[in-house]
């Protein structure tokens, strides 16, 4: 199923109970279904979540930034490239449409209900809340990408280290008396063959 109809499907069915509050699920779903189609066929539903998530964000920065300023940060906005049409378009319906809805959208979930439906749950929150969740985001990221990098030169494999003791030594050295070894505290590390399974054994 192409991106555009799981989007679609996901949330045709309203909740029948909505309250006289504001919805951002619901602002959520309304703000993105006019683009749905404007998005390449290469983006998933998550795609198409974090990108609209973003325009919404950037609007409601736009909202409370100096116009200088956010000219000056939105110029640099270029690597969008064919996408950034749809983010201005976005940007322009947040402005005009959605005004009231002054808060940040810091997450989301897809939550399937018991009879089969979908649910869609936003968490918004204030600037604060926001710039804090960019935080966390940043440091997850980094921890990952420190996982990675760790992971390239890491084996995950039982060793055995074996150092030789006193005893060996003398043995040794009896039968060697012309080449006597030296009490040493270098060990020799082998690795233990991924079929073993019980180590102690």
């Amino acid at each position: 199923m192409k991106k555009a109809n799981k989007v679609i499907d996901l949330f045709s069915k309203k909740n029948g109970n909505q309250s006289n509050q504001l919805k951002y699920s619901d602002a959520l779903n309304d703000f993105m279904e006019p683009f749905i189609k404007d998005f390449p066929e290469d983006y998933d539903v998550e795609d198409v979540f974090e990108f609209s998530i973003n325009a919404w964000n950037f609007a409601t920065i736009k909202e409370e930034m100096p116009a200088d300023e956010f000219k000056k940060t939105f110029s640099q906005l270029k690597e969008l490239g064919a996408e950034k049409a749809v983010f201005d378009k976005m940007l322009e319906q947040k402005t005009t449409k959605f005004a009231n809805y002054n808060r940040y959208i810091i997450d989301y979930d897809i939550e399937e209900k018991e009879n089969g439906e979908m649910k869609l749950v936003v968490l918004a929150g204030d600037l604060i809340g926001f710039l804090k969740s960019i935080e966390q985001k940043v440091q997850q990221e980094d921890q990952l990408r420190n996982q990675e990098n760790f992971g390239e030169n890491y084996i995950d494999r039982y060793a055995i280290s074996l150092k030789p003791q006193q005893p060996f030594l003398d043995w040794f050295n009896s039968l060697n008396p012309d080449n006597q070894m030296a009490e040493t505290n270098e060990a020799s590390i082998y690795l233990v063959d991924d079929g073993i399974k019980d180590l102690e054994k």
